[in-house]
């Protein structure tokens, strides 16, 4: 009954001091919005590169490398050497990127297109929304299999989410194409950032690049992914690489020295990743320190406003009020401002993460990253209110007590107060600091 008593005198005194509790909860939610709105893109960039697979952490890329220089492509004869080679990866798949024109009732557009092996949606751990991905047979045969799948945000926007679309034929580069899949909303490609919308099969190569038919020849660069068999470490998967790199140089002179490198998803050697994922970090440790004055923002706030209820404090204390029941309810009037201020970050942080690439600019390149506020999302967004709650919580009890002292050294000499004050700042600066700490280890 208590805590009952205590939430409804705090909103009843926070709604008394509008002015304060507007500036307290605006500092305290930027904070947290400015920290949950890049958490978001890291979480985009780093936890989850590409969304739509099936145990992410089992897959890696790989790049070719010779001496101090990497992140070359792999020649398509060399990814069919080292996937008929390899033991310890459960599958390899190749893919490049390309724009496509599609035409269909006779409205063309440029897509960004994924040229694939059909083992690509079996290594990534893939779902078709509807239809299917592509078959074993379907990889075989130089353009023998004119097939298509769309991304889910293609067969939306040009096609009406139509579910009679399979079957239908669409015109690539003025070759028909039968499509026989959509693929899962949440899938949006492989190529480290960058959206594709729609996939086709590597043996389509002569018709859709210009220049030939590099397939058969075995030169085509490709991209490659690799998912490793359960129990098997990036260590392991490494050092097989580097035997089968040596053993092909040895079978090719061209390739002596050249080696196959295994990179976790995160640090893809490919499209954008590489550009995001150090400028996210800045950002984070940039909000990180945003967070920290806002919570000094509203430890100045409360220290006014703990002065300015020093003739409160002073005659409830008078009147016989226990100390721990008071203190008790200055810091549920802490925790409610924690709590208001982490509705508004949760609100700005979900306007924020979809508005921030329009801000962005022109990449040319559509972004292949889920900024969605999801459950990692708001797990952080708790637990950076829950960090601040333990920075504005305390401080609220610090300020308590120094107002208690205050109160309580009422009749003494203006050198006595000034001290209480000066204990109580004191733990401010102290809890200020170690907030500081655990924002850069964050």
């Amino acid at each position: 009954m208590g805590l009952i008593q205590d939430l409804k005198f705090g909103i009843r005194m926070l709604r008394k001091s509008s002015a304060f509790t507007a500036a307290a909860v605006l500092a305290l939610g930027l904070g947290v919005g400015a920290n949950t709105t890049v958490f978001t893109w890291l979480k985009s960039v780093l936890l989850e590169p590409l969304p739509g697979v099936t145990d992410g952490d089992r897959l890696v890329t790989l790049s070719r490398s010779k001496a101090e220089y990497g992140g070359y492509s792999t020649r398509y004869h060399e990814y069919l050497y080292f996937r008929e080679q390899s033991r310890l990866f459960a599958g390899l798949t190749a893919y490049e990127l390309m724009p496509v024109n599609l035409a269909h009732d006779g409205k063309p557009e440029i897509v960004l297109t994924g040229i694939v092996t059909a083992d690509y949606a079996s290594t990534l751990g893939l779902r078709a929304e509807l239809g299917r991905w592509f078959r074993p047979e379907e990889g075989q045969g130089v353009g023998a299999h004119p097939v298509a799948v769309l991304s889910d945000s293609l067969w939306r926007r040009r096609f009406g989410g139509n579910p009679g679309i399979l079957g239908r034929s669409v015109s690539l580069d003025r070759h028909p194409y039968t499509i026989v899949g959509v693929a899962a909303p949440d899938f949006m490609g492989s190529y480290g950032g960058i959206a594709q919308e729609l996939w086709v099969p590597i043996t389509q190569e002569p018709q859709l690049v210009p220049g030939g038919d590099q397939i058969t020849k075995g030169t085509y660069p490709v991209q490659v992914t690799g998912r490793l068999r359960r129990g098997v470490t990036l260590a392991a998967a490494q050092a097989e690489l580097e035997v089968l790199s040596r053993r092909l140089g040895q079978t090719d002179p061209a390739l002596a020295g050249w080696r196959e490198v295994a990179y976790p998803l995160a640090a893809s050697q490919r499209g954008l990743t590489p550009s995001l994922v150090p400028t996210v970090k800045i950002l984070m440790m940039v909000v990180g320190v945003i967070l920290v004055i806002s919570c000094l923002n509203v430890a100045n706030l409360l220290l006014a406003r703990a002065l300015v209820r020093r003739r409160e404090i002073t005659i409830r204390l008078a009147l016989g009020a226990d100390h721990a029941r008071l203190l008790r309810q200055l810091l549920t009037e802490g925790v409610l401002l924690a709590v208001l201020g982490e509705a508004v970050g949760i609100a700005i942080a979900a306007v924020a993460s979809r508005a921030l690439p329009a801000l962005l600019p022109p990449l040319g390149l559509p972004l292949g990253l889920n900024l969605a506020f999801d459950w990692r999302v708001l797990l952080f967004t708790v637990a950076a209110v829950t960090r601040q709650n333990g920075l504005v919580v305390p401080l609220f009890a610090a300020l308590a007590l120094a107002a208690l002292a205050w109160a309580r050294a009422g009749t003494a000499s203006p050198g006595r107060r000034f001290r209480a004050v000066l204990w109580g700042a004191s733990a401010l600066a102290l809890l200020a600091v170690c907030d500081v700490f655990a924002t850069q280890a964050l």
